[in-house]
Protein backbone atom coordinates (compact mmCIF):
# COMPACT_ATOMS: atom_id res chain seq x y z
CA UNK A 1 0.00 0.00 0.00
CA UNK A 2 1.15 3.49 -0.74
CA UNK A 3 -0.09 5.75 2.04
CA UNK A 4 -2.89 6.97 4.22
CA UNK A 5 -4.30 10.47 3.78
CA UNK A 6 -6.01 12.45 6.51
CA UNK A 7 -8.59 15.10 5.61
CA UNK A 8 -7.56 15.58 2.01
CA UNK A 9 -7.60 18.78 -0.05
CA UNK A 10 -8.38 17.45 -3.53
CA UNK A 11 -6.15 18.80 -6.24
CA UNK A 12 -3.11 19.41 -4.03
CA UNK A 13 -3.04 15.86 -2.74
CA UNK A 14 -3.60 14.25 -6.12
CA UNK A 15 -0.95 16.43 -7.76
CA UNK A 16 1.54 15.64 -4.99
CA UNK A 17 0.91 11.91 -5.09
CA UNK A 18 1.34 11.72 -8.84
CA UNK A 19 4.65 13.63 -8.72
CA UNK A 20 6.26 10.82 -6.74
CA UNK A 21 4.25 7.76 -7.68
CA UNK A 22 3.67 6.72 -11.26
CA UNK A 23 1.25 3.82 -10.88
CA UNK A 24 0.75 1.17 -13.54
CA UNK A 25 -2.91 1.06 -12.52
CA UNK A 26 -5.06 4.03 -11.46
CA UNK A 27 -4.54 5.49 -8.00
CA UNK A 28 -7.65 4.38 -6.07
CA UNK A 29 -8.61 6.96 -3.44
CA UNK A 30 -11.54 6.19 -1.15
CA UNK A 31 -13.66 8.50 0.98
CA UNK A 32 -17.08 8.64 2.51
CA UNK A 33 -19.62 11.40 1.88
CA UNK A 34 -18.42 14.32 3.97
CA UNK A 35 -18.18 18.00 2.99
CA UNK A 36 -14.45 18.09 3.74
CA UNK A 37 -13.79 15.64 0.90
CA UNK A 38 -15.87 17.51 -1.68
CA UNK A 39 -12.78 19.24 -3.09
CA UNK A 40 -11.67 15.87 -4.45
CA UNK A 41 -14.89 15.51 -6.40
CA UNK A 42 -15.05 19.17 -7.42
CA UNK A 43 -11.55 18.93 -8.89
CA UNK A 44 -12.63 15.82 -10.80
CA UNK A 45 -15.79 17.54 -12.09
CA UNK A 46 -13.76 20.56 -13.19
CA UNK A 47 -11.47 18.29 -15.20
CA UNK A 48 -8.32 18.78 -13.11
CA UNK A 49 -7.60 15.04 -13.26
CA UNK A 50 -7.87 14.82 -17.07
CA UNK A 51 -5.32 12.32 -18.31
CA UNK A 52 -4.31 11.33 -14.77
CA UNK A 53 -4.65 7.73 -13.54
CA UNK A 54 -7.05 8.50 -10.70
CA UNK A 55 -10.17 6.72 -9.47
CA UNK A 56 -12.25 8.29 -6.71
CA UNK A 57 -14.32 5.73 -4.82
CA UNK A 58 -17.13 6.76 -2.50
CA UNK A 59 -18.20 4.58 0.42
CA UNK A 60 -21.27 4.90 2.66
CA UNK A 61 -19.23 5.26 5.87
CA UNK A 62 -15.73 5.70 7.22
CA UNK A 63 -15.84 2.11 8.45
CA UNK A 64 -16.27 0.99 4.85
CA UNK A 65 -13.37 3.21 3.72
CA UNK A 66 -11.14 1.65 6.35
CA UNK A 67 -12.26 -1.86 5.40
CA UNK A 68 -11.53 -1.17 1.72
CA UNK A 69 -8.08 0.18 2.63
CA UNK A 70 -7.26 -2.81 4.83
CA UNK A 71 -8.41 -5.20 2.09
CA UNK A 72 -6.39 -3.46 -0.63
CA UNK A 73 -9.45 -2.28 -2.58
CA UNK A 74 -8.11 1.31 -2.41
CA UNK A 75 -4.59 2.72 -2.25
CA UNK A 76 -5.31 5.87 -0.24
CA UNK A 77 -7.98 6.47 2.41
CA UNK A 78 -9.43 9.85 3.32
CA UNK A 79 -10.09 9.56 7.05
CA UNK A 80 -9.96 11.62 10.23
CA UNK A 81 -6.85 11.74 12.38
CA UNK A 82 -8.15 9.30 15.01
CA UNK A 83 -9.02 6.78 12.30
CA UNK A 84 -5.63 7.25 10.62
CA UNK A 85 -3.90 6.49 13.92
CA UNK A 86 -6.07 3.41 14.42
CA UNK A 87 -5.07 2.10 10.98
CA UNK A 88 -1.41 2.94 11.56
CA UNK A 89 -1.55 1.13 14.91
CA UNK A 90 -2.87 -2.08 13.39
CA UNK A 91 -1.16 -2.09 9.97
CA UNK A 92 2.64 -1.79 9.89
CA UNK A 93 4.44 0.70 7.63
CA UNK A 94 1.47 2.99 6.95
CA UNK A 95 2.01 6.71 6.40
CA UNK A 96 -0.10 9.75 6.99
CA UNK A 97 0.81 11.87 3.99
CA UNK A 98 -1.29 14.96 4.43
CA UNK A 99 -3.15 16.66 7.26
CA UNK A 100 -4.84 19.73 5.92
CA UNK A 101 -7.96 20.45 7.94
CA UNK A 102 -9.12 20.85 11.51
CA UNK A 103 -12.42 20.93 13.32
CA UNK A 104 -13.84 24.03 14.92
CA UNK A 105 -16.92 22.48 16.40
CA UNK A 106 -18.78 21.08 13.41
CA UNK A 107 -19.72 17.98 15.39
CA UNK A 108 -22.81 18.26 17.57
CA UNK A 109 -25.22 16.38 19.78
CA UNK A 110 -28.70 16.80 18.33
CA UNK A 111 -31.63 15.96 20.62
CA UNK A 112 -35.34 15.57 19.92
CA UNK A 113 -37.17 18.88 20.50
CA UNK A 114 -38.62 17.91 23.89
CA UNK A 115 -35.12 17.67 25.39
CA UNK A 116 -33.73 21.07 26.30
CA UNK A 117 -30.55 20.09 28.17
CA UNK A 118 -28.19 17.19 28.68
CA UNK A 119 -29.75 16.43 32.05
CA UNK A 120 -33.09 15.90 30.24
CA UNK A 121 -31.40 12.95 28.50
CA UNK A 122 -30.89 10.91 31.69
CA UNK A 123 -32.14 7.40 31.02
CA UNK A 124 -32.61 8.16 27.31
CA UNK A 125 -31.15 6.60 24.16
CA UNK A 126 -28.24 8.46 22.57
CA UNK A 127 -27.03 7.28 19.18
CA UNK A 128 -23.30 7.51 18.61
CA UNK A 129 -20.99 6.55 15.78
CA UNK A 130 -18.88 3.56 16.88
CA UNK A 131 -15.47 5.21 16.58
CA UNK A 132 -13.07 7.23 18.70
CA UNK A 133 -14.53 10.60 17.72
CA UNK A 134 -18.09 9.48 18.50
CA UNK A 135 -17.03 8.17 21.91
CA UNK A 136 -15.05 11.32 22.64
CA UNK A 137 -17.95 13.62 21.70
CA UNK A 138 -20.38 11.70 23.88
CA UNK A 139 -18.04 11.50 26.86
CA UNK A 140 -17.29 15.24 26.66
CA UNK A 141 -21.00 16.08 26.48
CA UNK A 142 -21.66 13.91 29.51
CA UNK A 143 -18.64 15.25 31.40
CA UNK A 144 -19.53 18.91 30.84
CA UNK A 145 -23.04 18.24 32.13
CA UNK A 146 -21.88 16.30 35.19
CA UNK A 147 -23.31 13.01 33.90
CA UNK A 148 -21.80 9.56 33.47
CA UNK A 149 -22.22 6.98 30.69
CA UNK A 150 -24.22 4.80 33.11
CA UNK A 151 -26.98 7.44 33.14
CA UNK A 152 -27.87 6.98 29.46
CA UNK A 153 -28.41 4.15 26.98
CA UNK A 154 -25.74 4.23 24.29
CA UNK A 155 -26.98 3.09 20.88
CA UNK A 156 -24.07 2.42 18.53
CA UNK A 157 -25.15 3.63 15.14
CA UNK A 158 -23.05 4.16 11.97
CA UNK A 159 -23.09 7.68 10.55
CA UNK A 160 -25.18 6.71 7.53
CA UNK A 161 -28.00 5.61 9.90
CA UNK A 162 -28.04 8.70 12.15
CA UNK A 163 -30.70 10.67 10.31
CA UNK A 164 -33.09 7.73 10.03
CA UNK A 165 -32.60 6.74 13.69
CA UNK A 166 -33.32 10.32 14.77
CA UNK A 167 -36.34 10.87 12.50
CA UNK A 168 -37.89 7.49 13.33
CA UNK A 169 -37.49 8.01 17.09
CA UNK A 170 -35.09 5.07 17.55
CA UNK A 171 -32.86 7.45 19.49
CA UNK A 172 -33.65 10.43 21.69
CA UNK A 173 -30.44 12.22 20.72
Amino acid sequence: MFALAVLIAGELLIWGLLQYWKPAAPLRLGSNLWPGYELLYLAQNLGYYEGQPIQLKTFPSTSEVIRAYRNGAIDVAAVTADEALLIADTLPNQRIILVCDFSKGADALLAQPQFQSMSDLRGKRIGVEPNALGAYMLLRALETSGMTPQEISVIYNPLENHENAYLSGQVDA
